[in-house]
């Protein structure tokens, strides 16, 4: 079988140093180059080195984690696998929006990250339990609120006042902005705290932000 090349991405000399000395412990992987930052990374692979894994962090200047996976997905055919510190939400859905083939949180095992490492070098997703939960969680709060959408029914209209009222506009600031009158968006205001069983303001934005009803 043939050594997974790997390029190492990360603005921390002792991380890339401590994942060098990892990767070396295991025969089939080798580590063919190191990065401090992406534009480092694309300079790497611009040079024609053949690179199987590009293992990166997200926080880096200038160019992120998440902006460099978008780039070697797009223009090589390097496979990404992000090792970061970050257990957010966000960042694992926007790293695999962008064409991450596996994420990695800096706590995970050694085992994990060579497995990890093997993994992506097939073609194959790789998500520690952590990130699953988390991805897993996201989808059914998706699927819940999708469902109470769906149920509430807004209109286009009502859903453009709570979208001001959310920003904190007054009746008459929304009415200024969709052009219609104060005493209109009091109705509108009046039926969706109807419909979302809300007493007050707050409750309104409270709801409306637990749902997702305003983009």
């Amino acid at each position: 079988m043939e050594e997974i090349k790997v390029l190492i991405v990360d603005d921390h000399h002792i991380v890339r140093h401590g994942l060098k000395l990892l990767f070396l412990s295991d025969p089939l992987i080798e580590v063919v180059g190191e990065a401090e930052s992406a534009q480092d990374a694309i300079d790497f692979l611009n040079g024609k080195n053949e690179v199987d894994v590009v293992v990166t962090d997200i926080t880096m200047s200038e160019i992120d984690g998440i902006e460099l996976t978008r780039i070697i997905t797009k223009n090589y055919p390097s496979k990404v696998l992000v090792l970061s510190m970050h257990l957010d939400e966000k960042y694992i859905k926007e790293a695999m929006a962008a064409g991450a083939k596996g994420y990695l949180v800096k706590d995970t095992t050694e085992t994990d990250i060579i497995q990890a490492i093997k993994r992506v070098n097939e073609g194959e997703i790789f998500l520690t339990s952590k990130v699953s939960d988390i991805l897993a969680k996201a989808l059914l709060k998706s699927s819940e609120n999708a469902a109470v959408q769906q149920e509430l029914s807004l209109t286009k209209r009502e859903k453009e006042i709570l979208k001001y009222i959310v920003e904190g506009l007054s009746n008459r600031e929304v009415g200024v902005k969709l052009h219609i009158s104060e005493r209109t968006v009091t109705a509108h205001r009046y039926n969706m705290m109807k419909k979302l069983k809300a007493n007050n303001t707050a409750d309104l934005v409270r709801i409306s932000l637990k749902y997702d009803l305003v983009s």
